[in-house]
């Protein structure tokens, strides 16, 4: 009866913490942009600044400060791979209001590259081959809308781990994105953010999937993050009509992440992007 009730009490203690900080990172993915200071992310979270930043670094062994900047600059990256606004607009639009000369220097710090540099990336091919799968259990959280957004939940998952003390010291993480960005409006794309190799547990918010066993085409890609999106575009627009292989319908597309994937995406990372396709 005794180690029942010692046992209660530690999951009333784990799901405390983890309410806290499963409301900040929903608070952070949609205001992160705008900076907002301690005082704010401790009202969100329902704790005190300095309990929030104790708990947050013991948790996630860095500062809230460190994930938002991380957060800002992989979203400027992609814009300015993506987009035709200028520096000082995308400086703006991910938070360095009025400081353009901040930004490059930040982002240059973080990335080797000015802006400018950055932007002028040349396109690259790459290595494919065909391999299969075995099926891998998955435990993560499902993330609805941008695909480039997924680290955003992907924090979130592993401070939920940690607070459980699920988290392995080597995670293997993968992403199954189900919808084609091309045909599906981006607030209505569904994918699902996980770990790989922990034992199902039914208990919201975390689920239960799993890597689904079969033949792929797998690319390596060694490089930024943020232009994940033209390198799929190559893999699936040209690389895939060439061969004249055909994708399992209704089957996800996965990622691998052999970078640790934090706080919206590492800058430069290693990951393995994965095709099904029949045969």
């Amino acid at each position: 009866m005794y180690a029942r009730r010692g046992y209660d009490a530690a999951m009333k203690y784990l799901s405390h913490y983890e309410q806290r900080l499963a409301r900040l990172f929903d608070f952070l993915r949609e205001h992160y942009v705008h900076a907002p200071d301690v005082y704010r992310l401790a009202e969100e979270a329902h704790l005190s600044p300095w309990h929030l930043h104790r708990l947050y670094h013991q948790v996630m062994g860095e500062t809230l400060h460190e994930t938002v900047k991380r957060m800002r600059l992989h979203r400027a990256a992609w814009l300015l791979l993506y987009s035709d606004r200028p520096v000082a607009a995308v400086a703006r639009e991910c938070g360095y209001q009025g400081n353009a000369q901040s930004f490059a220097r930040v982002f240059r710090n973080a990335y080797g590259l000015t802006p400018h540099q950055f932007r002028k990336l040349p396109r690259r091919e790459f290595a494919v081959e065909l391999v299969r799968l075995k099926a891998l259990p998955l435990l993560g959280l499902e993330h609805a809308g941008d695909y480039q957004r997924l680290g955003e939940s992907y924090v979130k998952l592993e401070a939920i781990l940690r607070l459980r003390g699920l988290m392995p010291a080597e995670p293997r993480v993968f992403a199954l994105l189900h919808d084609d960005p091309g045909q599906v409006a981006e607030a209505e794309l569904r994918s699902f953010i996980a770990v790989a190799g922990l034992q199902a547990v039914d208990d919201a918010p975390l689920a239960a999937s799993e890597v689904p066993r079969g033949r792929y085409a797998m690319l390596h890609y060694d490089g930024v993050t943020a232009d994940l999106d033209g390198v799929f575009d190559w893999f699936c627009g040209v690389w895939l009509a060439q061969t004249g292989l055909k994708m399992v319908e209704d089957a996800p597309v996965l990622i691998e992440f052999g970078a640790r994937l934090r706080g919206g995406a590492p800058y430069i990372g290693r990951c393995f992007l994965y095709i099904p396709v029949l045969g």
